[in-house]
């Protein structure tokens, strides 16, 4: 459900404590509607913080790749393997 939807229960389930105060299934369907709400805004955080992983991770792979070539061109074979590798592990 999105959290617009999960919202909505808790003013239907507030409605329903206010009507009958006590009610034990109206508390918890309103701890359950909280929950979700904040249980979809950390899955909305992990996406974005997957998202800047893979764009800090190419850019990192893209600059070994860059660093190796110009050490293969530098003559330095040795350092330019141990660029391609740590790009490779990347």
């Amino acid at each position: 459900m999105a959290a617009s939807q999960w919202r909505k229960a808790i003013d239907l389930w507030s409605s329903l404590q206010t009507a009958a105060p006590g009610d034990a299934e109206a508390a918890k369907g309103i701890e359950r509607a909280r929950a979700m709400i904040d249980q979809g805004s950390l899955i909305e955080d992990a996406g974005t913080d997957l998202a800047l992983r893979k764009q800090r991770c190419q850019v990192e792979v893209t600059a070994s790749i860059s660093n190796a070539s110009e050490l293969m061109a530098a003559g330095d074979y040795t350092a330019a393997y141990r660029e391609a590798v740590q790009a490779k592990m990347r």
